[in-house]
């Protein structure tokens, strides 16, 4: 049942990913023709100042997912209903936490945005900001239960509901934004799908899986133990936040909205390619708590990690390659040479962050381990290089200094995490990247090759670019298959290829 739902889990993942995709393809240019671009452009850089306050109940997710594995792992089911209830009371304080926080965040617009805002963008973004505060609320609770059914391995659920309420979301937008071209009613709507998911999420916790939420005891070593955990959660999700959101605070503040909106399109493609990574890893969790709590050894975890970091990669390296020969064409059409600058952009983010989400697995080793104290301070450090390099960058180079600061952030995450992994979990890296990169790196070089040849010779509309990439995918495909694939990725998947000599 549980390798059933790992395997659903995953399918969900790309559903959800590929709904993302087309949300992006389709939806998002839609939304900037109703909008315009200037006003897509306020609502891009208030949303991105707002996510960065939503670290502070992104620690608690991630908690909440952790001990659920851990207790659901070693059969203290009794201790559920009790650590939900002490969870909540965090989430109340949390709540209490963002109000306090928005509140300078809130006044600080005019001063921040007023040589690069006019007034009217002024008010409409500190009118999306309170919105978007009040949904950020919400989702501390959303993130809580969100946690429990991830962590009882029910991700068929978790990501169904998630499916469902993107496809709401995006027909939502198109309706009312034809008839009230608004940036105020893109917050609506995401505060009225919160609302949904979050009754969703707790009629399926509550009724279908029994659990209940009740305080009978307060465990001060549970909920100083969950505190550290949540706290060091809390401080990653800090980098991790200003790493994805500084780029377009900046470039807002620094340059002016119109390029705020095009290094947005960029970090669509970026934030997809993340996102095939994570679709593995998030679901992974519960199993990794599992080999920690039967004490695996070094050598068990980092086949774990390679076997895992291979699967990635199939995906990873199709689309990257895809994306090396097609994605200047695909720009070009999708959006046209007012975004000619993209596919660079997107070229400098996607090729060092590939490296760390090849070790997403690791990171759920060290959260099962509790063993977050380093990543924590590395990705902090990692941050303040980010931000540094590209507000320099930005004063020389305008949105291409953002862009090379998240490469720099993305290249010595790796370098200092990997130390780590050498040091104290004994990992063999380069033996690791080996047997990640092992003929499925080949299969992309030829494939992307053959394409780029091809397309040498004939290149033009959207049928042109379909057909390029269904013949890259073919011939992916077929030298995965043949050649490229272990005999463990075949068993995996399901393949056979009857009188081929591998």
């Amino acid at each position: 049942m549980e390798n059933k739902q790992v395997k659903w889990g995953v399918i969900l993942s790309y559903l959800l990913i590929l709904l993302n995709t087309l949300f992006g393809l389709l939806v998002t240019p839609y939304i900037i023709g109703c909008l315009g671009t200037d006003e897509y452009g306020v609502y891009k850089t208030i949303s991105s100042l707002t996510a960065s306050l939503t670290v502070i109940d992104l620690g608690l997710g991630s908690t909440v997912m952790r001990y659920i594995a851990k207790y659901n792992a070693s059969g203290n089911h009794e201790s559920i209903p009790n650590f939900l209830a002490m969870t909540m009371i965090q989430g109340v304080i949390t709540c209490a936490i963002i109000g306090f926080i928005a509140i300078p965040v809130y006044s600080s617009i005019d001063v921040v945005y007023a040589r690069t805002f006019s007034a009217a963008q002024i008010e409409t973004g500190k009118t999306i900001l309170l919105m978007l505060i009040a949904n950020m609320a919400l989702r501390v609770f959303e993130n809580i239960i969100n946690g429990v059914i991830t962590g009882s391995n029910h991700f068929l659920v978790g990501n169904g509901i998630k499916v469902f309420s993107l496809v709401v979301r995006g027909a939502l937008l198109i309706v009312l934004l034809t008839a009230f071209p608004d940036a105020r009613a893109i917050a609506l709507i995401d505060i009225g799908i919160t609302v949904v998911l979050l009754i969703a999420e707790l009629y399926f916790v509550l009724i279908k899986l029994g659990i209940t939420i009740k305080l009978t005891r307060w465990d001060k070593s549970v909920f100083l133990e969950s505190g550290v955990y949540t706290i060091l959660m809390l401080l990653q999700n800090v980098a991790i936040q200003l790493n994805g959101n500084v780029d377009t605070v900046l470039i807002g503040a620094m340059i002016n909205t119109t390029s705020v909106t095009i290094y947005s399109m960029s970090l669509i493609i970026f934030n997809l390619y993340e996102n095939l990574a994570g679709a593995i890893s998030s679901v992974l969790l519960p199993s990794v708590v599992k080999l920690v709590e039967e004490k695996k050894n070094s050598a068990e975890l980092q086949k774990f990690v390679e076997k895992t970091g291979r699967v990635q990669f199939i995906v990873l390296g199709a689309a990257l390659g895809g994306f090396i020969v097609m994605g200047r064409d695909f720009y070009r059409l999708w959006l046209g040479e007012l975004y000619k600058d993209c596919y660079y952009l997107t070229l400098i983010l996607i090729i060092p962050v590939t490296f760390p989400m090849l070790q997403n697995v690791a990171l759920s080793i060290l959260r099962a381990q509790n063993r977050m104290g380093y990543r924590t301070v590395t990705l902090m450090l990692s941050s303040l290089i980010n931000i540094v390099i590209s507000i320099g960058g930005i004063l020389i180079w305008g949105y291409w200094g953002a862009a090379i600061g998240t490469a720099a952030y993305s290249i010595a995450n790796v370098i200092f995490m990997n130390v780590y992994y050498r040091r104290k979990l004994h990992f063999n890296v380069f033996s690791m990247f080996s047997k990640i990169f092992s003929r499925t790196l080949i299969c992309v070089i030829i494939a992307a090759a053959l394409t780029a040849i091809c397309q040498s010779i004939w290149s033009g509309g959207w049928l042109t670019l379909i057909i390029n990439a269904a013949m890259y995918m073919a011939i992916y495909g077929i030298l995965m298959v043949f050649w490229g694939f272990s005999l463990e990725e075949r068993d995996m998947f399901h393949i056979r290829t009857k009188g081929v000599r591998i």
